[in-house]
């Protein structure tokens, strides 16, 4: 049987407020930069939504098998 490693994600919630989208745009594309992807969006009221994200989590010692995020 093959050894396969198991992935691991980090998630965190980025403010997306609806009078500032530009504001917003910045956030998202920083966290991006920082290998987070964007995989839903959660409305919290009419003024503002969240937008989860998560980025695969490696142990200090391991090396990514492939860039991933907005910064590839």
């Amino acid at each position: 049987m093959a050894n396969h490693k198991h992935r691991r994600w980090e998630y965190r919630l980025v403010r997306f407020p609806h009078e500032d989208t530009a504001g917003g745009l910045e956030n998202l594309n920083g966290a991006g930069y920082d290998g987070w992807e964007a995989v839903g969006v959660v409305p919290r009221d009419l003024g503002e939504s969240w937008v989860i994200l998560k980025r695969e989590s490696f142990a200090e010692d391991e090396e990514p098998e492939r860039q991933v995020g907005f910064g590839r």
